[in-house]
């Protein structure tokens, strides 16, 4: 059997040396914020996860200009909890409409607005214009200075309590090399552009 400080020191480990990492997205892929955000051409983007006949936008351009001329976005769960689509449909300037939010652990997704969007999700029948609005400027500041790829970076080196920004250098160890996967660690990709943009 082990001694009891080894759990005690594990459990410490656990509780107070790992910290959750969420997606993020590079700023400059957050459109402008125009008077006129209320008008849009569809209630809900045409783009339904799942339904592969609704991915039919074969340029970066047009697939984020249809969830800039759509009110909502539907979104859900795919593999894991966490998804480009959510700051994609945010960074677009549309609300997403993310089905069963309200089921994610509480240490996933931690930078994202979850509490205003299960909120939104519940009431999106009876959301006046006017509330719209308020919720796409509160949804765009939000995005901006939470869910950056310079927001995660700067987070991450606050927490291993990093300061000389200047002149430094990270290694980052791709872990799909020795796993031979064929999906994109976006976690990694995305912190990699934050910590290029904050360390110079």
């Amino acid at each position: 059997s082990r001694p009891t400080e080894y759990f005690t020191f594990k459990d410490q480990l656990n509780k107070d040396n790992v910290f959750p990492l969420s997606y993020s997205i590079p700023e400059e892929k957050i459109m402008t914020l125009n008077e006129d955000i209320h008008i849009k051409k569809n209630d809900v983007s045409p783009l339904i996860p799942g339904n592969t006949d609704t991915y039919i936008y074969d340029t970066e351009e047009s697939y984020y200009k249809q969830y800039n001329e759509s009110k909502y976005a539907l979104t859900t769960k795919k593999r894991g909890w966490d998804c480009l689509r959510h700051y994609e449909i945010l960074a677009s300037n549309c609300i997403p409409l993310f089905k069963n939010l309200n089921n994610c652990p509480e240490n996933i997704l931690v930078n994202f607005p979850k509490k205003l969007l299960i909120k939104i999700f519940n009431e999106k029948d009876t959301i006046s214009e006017e509330q719209y609005i308020k919720y796409v400027k509160y949804l765009h500041n939000y995005t901006k200075t939470k869910l950056t790829c310079k927001a995660s970076a700067n987070y991450v080196l606050k927490k291993i309590m990093f300061n000389n920004k200047k002149h430094s250098k990270i290694l980052m160890i791709n872990n799909n090399l020795i796993q031979r996967s064929r999906w994109d660690n976006y976690t990694q990709l995305l912190l990699t552009i934050g910590l290029r943009k904050v360390l110079h």
